[in-house]
């Protein structure tokens, strides 16, 4: 590889980082001023977006997965648990097969609310994505696909 390649190489890099910072920062904006609009703690709009993926996974979470989810002790995430469903922000069901599974669902006034405030961002994201080429959006998808569970195996190698 040539001096040149690597210089260039590094410097894509370096922006590539600055760019994810940036992207950090706008995500955790919108972010923060959903949870003023609902008056949400950090860490309850962290169980909710837990509660949602999962659920838009088809895996719903239990309280004992929200509380790996999010770092909680049990008793503390039963309080979350009830603090969320006590303000409409969840549901808790009972499985159908299994009487005694319980698992958390974003309720439906919840997820309108969500659908209505994250719904520009949907847009916004569709518009930049669509200027791209199919190929090229494969090629995104796979980065972001790669980057986010390196990113995910680093944060649970930073908690344990």
């Amino acid at each position: 590889m040539s001096d040149d390649h690597h210089r260039t190489s590094h410097g894509a890099v370096d922006e590539l980082a600055r760019l994810h910072q940036r992207l950090a920062t706008q995500n955790r904006r919108i972010a923060d001023a959903f949870a003023r609009s609902e008056r949400l703690s950090e860490r309850e709009l962290e169980a909710l977006l837990a509660v949602m993926q999962a659920e838009q996974l088809g895996t719903p979470l239990t309280a004992g997965g929200l509380g790996r989810a999010v770092r909680l002790s049990p008793a503390a995430t039963t309080s979350l648990i009830d603090k969320l469903e006590g303000a409409g922000h969840l549901d808790r069901r009972r499985g159908v097969l299994d009487r005694r599974a319980v698992t958390l669902h974003y309720s439906p006034q919840a997820r309108a609310v969500a659908m209505q405030f994250f719904s520009p961002l949907g847009r916004l994201t569709r518009d930049v994505f669509d200027t791209f080429e199919s190929a090229e959006q494969e090629v995104i998808l796979e980065y972001l696909r790669r980057m986010t569970d390196a990113m995910e195996g680093h944060a649970l190698r930073l908690e344990e």
